[in-house]
């Protein structure tokens, strides 16, 4: 028996967009993870194929894709600020990932706001564009479509995406992150270990009666889960659902129990319920089966409106606010470079393409109240400095970076494959002081236990043998497969790795209080309803009994109907 506390949840991971490649042996998906400090989620572009996990590029939102073929995916994405940019003048930069090659080139751009691409042949796609909140239609990109489109937009209103409060019922269901949608097939929760998926034949006695999941006392049946698996894996191919199951099967799990706080939450906590002729109203509407799956899944998508509604509605219309520019940089001494440059003229934000490690966290982030802040050391230099002075540097041991420095030395070869020892740096301060060190005689083992913040450090470094690919970082590779025997590299910049460690510049430009925009309403409804939702949680007692086998046979239950 499994008892889940608040940190499993903070850990789980959400997949969508799960999508197989034409022959079926490459899954891609996009994989989210909640960031408790920022209050929001990362979002990562990865692969599996013949069991294995690889992570490619760091999306700043959760992006449809297609496969143009079985090594390639098309999708939207902002590279830089300049693309950001141009997306609020409706133009939408689309990649082409090579996967193999882990290459990125530009593709197209898109002079409509896509929201769903499909492949038709290898030649053409089709599009479904968001024209306005009341229109969702096939697209052509053409001229007059455009001018057309455009026209609509000045008619309509200045926004390119409106705001939860403009957007239909469906739509706003579409973005529940934590409940199974039914018109969508998303599904939250952790990606757990492959498992072979065989027929469970422990049970004797009614299987479908076993006691599996248990909510603050609340029970939950084999049966039940059998059903919501079911109805949650409608319309995806057989194939995909045997050789993916076992996570399939967790998600699913998780967003039952998701779905079961939020009941018990809503109505201890907040006195809110939703009724039964609500729920039947819902189930007429969208003509589905009025069982107890379908009613749960309905009441979870209205529940969660009903208290996001709650916690609307204990806000003021104004509110003490900040407008500050920030970035995070990887050493003092790039920090003490950028306050010079800025004491002398150079503007703040033109230095953030050039040195800012973070891209979630930079730049000018307008106005904001202390609560949505991104961090408690952002928010008590914007609350607390006077408008207009000069910057401010915060060292953030936690703080995450884009960035890393590598010292590697290899140590033997061997046809295509090498046996190399290496510690990945915070900084290339940090990384010449080390490298330093190793010239003098510093042992390599001991300095990479020391400092590193690869993986291998408890290993001092050793990474035994292994092929070009293999370590998913091109930089690394380069310099890997060409430096000579046992000699240690210069230090190697690696934009594709995370550390940690670096210096917050913070520029108070204004405060005071301001009117609550209704983009800053919704963030702070956002933040409120998911921090109640995290202390519920941490109240509750959630006990799974959701053993691999029984999965399996769960799965294998849910194929032989099909």
């Amino acid at each position: 028996m499994d008892v889940l506390k608040l940190k499993d949840f903070l850990d789980y991971k959400y997949v969508s967009n799960l999508k197989a490649n034409q022959h079926n042996n490459r899954l891609a998906f996009v994989l989210g993870k909640a960031d408790e400090e920022k209050n929001e989620y990362r979002y990562e572009l990865c692969t599996i194929k013949d069991d294995k996990l690889k992570k490619h590029l760091n999306l700043k939102k959760n992006s449809s894709f297609i496969w143009e073929n079985d090594n390639t995916l098309l999708f939207p994405y902002a590279k830089n600020k300049k693309e950001e940019k141009l997306e609020k003048e409706y133009f939408y930069s689309f990649y082409r990932y090579y996967i193999d090659d882990q290459k990125l080139e530009p593709a197209f751009v898109s002079t409509i706001p896509i929201q769903m691409i499909k492949a038709l042949d290898k030649d053409q796609i089709v599009v479904k564009a968001f024209l306005t909140p009341d229109e969702h239609h096939l697209y052509i990109d053409d001229g007059d479509m455009r001018k057309e489109f455009l026209k609509k937009q000045k008619k309509a209103k200045p926004e390119r995406i409106p705001t939860k409060r403009q957007l239909s019922k469906w739509q706003r269901e579409k973005k529940i992150r934590r409940i199974v949608i039914i018109a969508a097939v998303v599904f939250l929760a952790g990606i757990l270990s492959y498992v072979g998926y065989g027929y469970y034949n422990g049970y004797k006695n009614d299987p479908m009666r076993e006691l599996v999941i248990q909510v603050n006392g609340v029970p939950f049946s084999m049966e039940y889960f059998v059903k919501t698996l079911d109805t949650s894996t409608q319309g995806m191919n057989s194939t995909v659902i045997y050789q993916y199951g076992n996570y399939l099967a967790n998600m699913v799990a998780d967003s039952i129990i998701d779905a079961e706080l939020l009941r018990q939450g809503a109505k201890e906590d907040l006195d809110i319920e939703v009724t039964a002729e609500e729920i039947s109203t819902e189930l007429e509407e969208r003509d589905l089966p009025n069982d107890r799956v379908y009613q749960d899944m309905i009441r979870a998508v209205l529940l969660e409106t009903k208290v996001r509604e709650h916690f609307g509605a204990s806000l003021n219309d104004t509110m003490e606010q900040a407008r500050v520019q920030v970035m995070v940089v990887e050493s003092e001494k790039v920090a003490d470079e950028i306050m010079t440059r800025v004491e002398s003229g150079t503007n703040f934000t033109a230095l953030v393409d050039e040195f800012s490690c973070n891209s979630s966290v930079e730049g000018d982030l307008g106005w904001l109240p202390e609560e949505l802040m991104p961090n408690a050391l952002i928010a008590n230099a914007a609350f607390n400095l006077t408008p207009g002075e000069t910057i401010h540097r915060i060292y953030d041991g936690t703080a995450s970076k884009e960035v890393g420095y590598w010292l590697i030395e290899v140590t033997d070869k061997r046809d295509d494959e090498i046996k190399a020892r290496a510690m990945l740096l915070g900084s290339e301060a940090e990384a010449e002081r080390v490298e330093a060190e190793l010239t003098a005689g510093g042992n390599f083992s001991s300095l990479a236990a020391e400092y590193s913040q690869h993986e291998s450090k408890a290993e001092g470094g050793e990474l035994d043998w292994f092929k070009q690919g293999d370590m998913g970082s091109n930089a690394f590779d380069q310099v890997a497969f060409n430096i000579t025997l046992n000699e240690v590299s210069e230090p190697v910049k690696d934009t594709s790795v995370k550390t940690t460690g670096g210096y917050w510049l913070v520029m108070v430009t204004d405060s005071g209080e301001r009117e609550l925009e209704e983009g800053i309403r919704e963030d702070l409804i956002d933040k409120r309803y998911n921090d109640w939702r995290q202390e519920w949680t941490e109240k509750s007692t959630i006990e799974t009994h959701l053993e691999a086998d029984k999965i399996s046979w769960a799965v294998n239950k849910v194929l032989e109907a099909r």
